[in-house]
C-alpha cells in the first residue's frame, strides 16, 4: 500500500530516546488525532476501532483533523489551568504596596 522499504520501515524515529520506529511513531500520532477527531476509539490497549462515525466517513481532510485537534488540545490544557489556579474572585486578601 505504502511501498515502504526495509530500511523505511526500520528506521529509528529518535535513536537517543527509544526504539521506536518512525512509521510506528507516525501512527501513534494519526491514531492520537484521529481518536480526538472523534473517528477512532481505543476500547482498551493496544486497541483500536472505528466509531459510528468513523465507520461512515469516506474521505477525511487533514487540515480539519489536525485543526480540531489543536482546538482539543488547547480546551484541555485550559480547563486544566483552570482546575489548578486558584479562582481569584474568591480571594478575600488585599495586596497592598
Amino acid at each position: 500500500m505504502l511501498h515502504l522499504t526495509d530500511e523505511q520501515i526500520a528506521a529509528l524515529h529518535d535513536p537517543e530516546r527509544g526504539q521506536q520506529t518512525e512509521v510506528e511513531y507516525r501512527l501513534s500520532l494519526a491514531r492520537r488525532y484521529l481518536k480526538k477527531y472523534g473517528l477512532l476509539e481505543n476500547p482498551k490497549p493496544k486497541t483500536w476501532k472505528l466509531t459510528a462515525k468513523g465507520s461512515t466517513v469516506i474521505r477525511v481532510n487533514p487540515y480539519a483533523v489536525i485543526l480540531h485537534y489543536r482546538e482539543k488540545i488547547w480546551q484541555e490544557s485550559m480547563q486544566r489551568d483552570n482546575e489548578v489556579l486558584p479562582n481569584l474572585t474568591d480571594i478575600d486578601e488585599t495586596i497592598s504596596w
